[in-house]
């Protein structure tokens, strides 16, 4: 065998594999050797069935008839999902209807609250340390040397 025909067998063997023809790829090679040999003629009848009018017009309801199925069953599977998600929302609803109301708080309330916590702010400004500076300009008992220590460490 030459360089050309060997190439031409593996481009048909690939091709026949992908083609879904031959199952391995000795299997592929051995048919692509038969085709480029000749041993298949072309003038031998083929085994491909003759179909008749009647035929493919039954193939063709058969497949739509099964696409069909497959878009119902998918139609049904979402249909259940959405079901799941209707109940999960209303189990909610009857859950939240069912749970006490608390009162809405009014403005007088939420403004008397505000004062406490503003009470309760101002009240812990005014403790204050000595060594915070909270010292007033007329204190005589303030002594730098007291709050600063500058001597040996």
């Amino acid at each position: 065998m030459d360089v050309e025909t060997t190439m031409k067998i593996n481009e048909l063997a690939k091709d026949l594999i992908s083609k879904g023809r031959a199952s391995s790829s000795e299997e592929a090679s051995k048919m692509a050797e038969d085709i480029m040999q000749k041993k298949i003629l072309p003038d031998e009848p083929k085994s491909e069935v003759v179909e008749t009018p009647e035929d493919k017009h039954r193939i063709m309801v058969d497949k739509l008839g099964y696409r069909l199925d497959d878009e119902m069953s998918t139609m049904k599977k979402q249909m259940f999902i959405m079901i799941d998600e209707i109940e999960k929302l209303t189990s909610e609803v009857e859950q939240l209807k069912n749970r006490p109301v608390s009162q809405p708080v009014t403005k007088q309330e939420a403004s008397a609250e505000q004062k406490e916590v503003q009470q309760e702010i101002k009240q812990e400004e005014k403790d204050s340390h000595p060594r915070q500076g909270g010292f007033k300009p007329g204190d005589s008992g303030v002594d730098v040397n007291k709050i600063f220590y500058c001597g040996n460490k």
